[in-house]
């Protein structure tokens, strides 16, 4: 997959070498940035590129603004019905430490599983299944990537 992210800063934009959370320092004037930098914006909003080329489908692409989802672009049709996708994604923060702990239920009401396919789940110390035809348990964790199921 090829993915190209570049942000429009405009005017009074900078973008940081270091992160200004850990060592203060002054961003270095641009008014553009690719996908992952630490940016000053010099304005209320700014206009993002978003290219992907991918050969197999994409799902979605998520816009994010730090830790919060801004947008969520659907290149496709929503899914078919009776399909369920749960999703668990990213982590807690930068760097080390940033495993993300995910424990829940997914409990259907007035439905049953007829089956569930995990995505993402390679750690097998951890749980993720069926407890009942309507219930799924999961105890699992990400760590930037993300993991879920179809159901």
């Amino acid at each position: 997959m090829h993915l190209n992210v570049t942000a429009d800063l405009g005017d009074g934009g900078g973008v940081y070498a270091v992160d200004p959370r850990i060592e203060e320092t002054d961003p270095v004037p641009s008014n553009v940035a690719p996908m992952g930098d630490i940016v000053r914006v010099g304005r209320d909003q700014i206009d993002l590129s978003v290219s992907v080329e991918a050969p197999s489908p994409i799902e979605r692409v998520d816009i994010l603004n730090g830790a919060q989802m801004t947008e969520t672009l659907l290149p496709h049709a929503p899914s078919p019905a009776g399909r369920i996708r749960a999703i668990c994604p990213g982590a807690s923060i930068r760097g080390r430490g940033r495993t993300t702990l995910w424990q829940s239920k997914i409990k259907l009401d007035e439905a049953s599983i007829r089956r569930m396919k995990r995505i993402n789940i390679w750690n097998l110390d951890r749980t993720f299944e069926i407890e009942n035809p309507q219930t799924i348990v999961f105890d699992t964790v990400t760590t930037g990537n993300f993991g879920g199921c179809d159901i």
